[in-house]
């Protein structure tokens, strides 16, 4: 099946450093929007991995050892096609696959339940998401970043594998001991920690996430701070630890 790749929305392009102007994001947009819309495949692609032929991708891995062995689903999303994932793998804990993308995908990665987050026409925003971008034309830099934005689910980890050394993210669980009145649940039913931003943002949340994270090298929890880092090969490795799904 074609590989799409969608344009980052204007919120997720502030969070890489990259917006365009004004007059460049109205109808271009509309017609790329309609575009993809009309192309989008009615069921989104379960994978086992994809061939490593050294090009933009992600290995995708996870640590999540909490639950004796049971497999854990993963979602991955494109930008503005919040209601549909575009690809999602079952991995057990200690396995990892590598996820190939075009040179220029915008998406997360995030934790889900297939019996809702294939549900169509549904938004399950709400937990950890593993944000990365592709710059255009030969997606020969990435860009990445862990955000807490829209809530907590699970910790997560991002590291460029360009030789530099360079990550951002954390292995904590920050569900164990978590005051009770910043805690929500997903649509599934499982736990997880208020959004910081937007409607309905949780103050108390924010000051908790803040009071364990560092915002400027470990995750996204304020707008204010955007710890992104950057890979020169385009290719990152992502691992999930413990969290609900």
């Amino acid at each position: 099946m074609p590989q799409l790749c969608g344009r980052r929305d204007e919120r997720r392009q502030a969070r890489i450093g990259h917006s365009a102007p004004p007059i460049f994001e109205s109808l271009p947009s509309l017609i790329l929007q309609f575009m993809l819309q009309i192309h989008q495949p009615k069921t989104s692609v379960t994978t086992g991995g994809d061939t490593d032929n050294g090009g933009p991708g992600f290995i995708l891995g996870d640590a999540d050892f909490t639950n004796d062995g049971q497999g854990h689903y993963y979602f991955i999303y494109e930008n503005a096609r919040d209601t549909h994932p575009w690809k999602y793998t079952l991995l057990t804990p200690g396995t990892s696959i590598f996820i190939s993308v075009c040179n220029t995908f915008h998406g997360r990665i995030v934790r889900g339940n297939p019996n809702f987050n294939l549900e169509p026409g549904t938004v399950n925003n709400l937990g950890t998401w593993v944000e990365m971008g592709w710059e255009a034309p030969e997606g020969k830099v990435a860009w990445g970043d862990v955000s807490l934005l829209e809530g907590y689910d699970g910790a997560a980890t991002l590291a460029a594998m360009d030789g530099s050394g360079v990550a951002t993210g954390f292995d904590l669980d920050l569900l164990a001991g978590v005051p009770p009145g910043i805690l929500t649940r997903k649509r599934d039913g499982s736990v997880a920690i208020a959004k910081t931003v937007g409607d309905g943002a949780n103050v108390a949340a924010k000051e908790y996430e803040l009071s364990k994270l560092s915002p400027t090298t470990q995750a996204s929890i304020v707008n204010a701070y955007k710890p992104v880092i950057g890979s020169r090969n385009a290719r990152f490795n992502v691992t999930m630890y413990a969290g609900t799904y």
